[in-house]
């Protein structure tokens, strides 16, 4: 994990902004690039992934993969062994480039590794109506809560991507336990109204059509169950952005007014403040799925978190292409 955390803020009132070191070719540095250059080519061998099955308390399951170090006379309960906990973004899983990617560096540097795949998002549909959404943070307590007690006296990280990464900060500020020994969260969309609104911009349309035309699938695997609930879906591939999937899906079921209520209370911008776990945000200014404008000033970061900026990146990318034929993906190196 980075060593960049900040640990003893004790004499500081506000968290620190740095400059990351991500530098990619200028031929390379277009953030559409960078965010479909890491989608399409960034894949290591396939993981090999155990599966588990976790229960949960109101019917629903959550399905964890879990990847252990390649050493068949390493223990994985040993408590110096750290645990990194990984949390995809939004219509993810574990087969994400992302959790693809640094699970297996993981596991070449000697790290055990899990991916918590949220409801409905591992390959069959949840047995509930309601599923997950940006400001969802009791699975990914209950997750870690199951970890620790499992593994009480081992290291326990949390990663979170996009999404993820919301929830993870929301989760974090709203806890305020010491369950982690330190987080990460790598393209956040902090202001889930502006990022919405950036989304349904330019370019970025493409990346929006793409994502509605998943999650709208999605919601016809549940049809029965969402009409047991009462939530019309007779017009659900006519919403074109993701305000109007938001009004009609995410908000109603998940016991918001509308999607400006869901942005606000899910959002984590206004609550990262209240963070007392060591925690690292990594940031593109050129992100297509985030405004700018929702980036985090320094002082509404709390003095556990560091946020580390680039000028260029992408959404999930910092692809270096110095050799285009084997990309690395930058963001293993950084965060382990």
């Amino acid at each position: 994990m980075p060593q960049t955390l900040p640990t003893n803020p004790d004499h500081e009132a506000v968290g620190r902004i740095t400059r990351s070191d991500f530098n990619p070719p200028w031929w390379a540095s277009n953030p559409h690039w960078q965010t479909l250059v890491s989608y399409q080519f960034q894949h290591h061998p396939k993981p090999d992934f155990d599966r588990e099955r976790l229960e949960l308390r109101d019917g629903d399951f959550l399905d964890l993969d879990w990847l252990p170090v390649a050493d068949e006379n390493s223990n994985q309960n040993s408590d110096d062994t750290p645990l990194i906990l990984l949390i995809h973004g939004l219509v993810g899983s574990s087969k994400s480039h992302y959790c693809r990617n640094l699970c297996h560096h993981l596991q070449q540097n000697g790290i055990d590794s899990v991916v918590m795949n949220l409801r409905g998002c591992s390959g069959e549909p949840n047995r509930l109506a309601i599923g997950y959404h940006s400001g969802k943070t009791d699975d990914v307590d209950f997750v870690l809560n199951e970890l620790k007690q499992r593994y009480p006296n081992k290291p326990l990280f949390a990663i979170g991507f996009s999404l993820g990464g919301n929830i993870l900060l929301k989760w974090l500020a709203e806890k305020q336990n010491n369950l982690l020994h330190a987080a990460v969260a790598v393209s956040v969309p902090f202001d889930l109204g502006l990022s919405a609104n950036r989304l349904n911009r330019g370019f970025s349309r493409l990346y929006q059509k793409r994502l509605l035309v998943l999650m709208q699938h999605y919601i016809l695997l549940k049809k029965a169950l969402l009409e047991a609930a009462n939530i019309d879906i007779s017009n659900i591939k006519q919403c074109k952005n993701f305000r109007m999937f938001d009004n009609a899906y995410t908000a109603p079921l998940h016991g918001f007014i509308n999607a400006e209520d869901y942005y606000t209370r899910a959002s984590s911008k206004p609550i990262i403040k209240d963070i007392q776990t060591p925690t690292l945000i990594l940031h593109s200014e050129d992100d297509p799925f985030v405004d700018h404008a929702s980036i985090p000033k320094q002082e509404e970061l709390s003095p556990y978190v560091t946020l580390e900026l680039s000028t260029h990146g992408g959404h999930i990318g910092f692809s270096d292409m110095r050799n285009p034929f084997k990309p690395k993906f930058w963001l293993e190196n950084r965060i382990r």
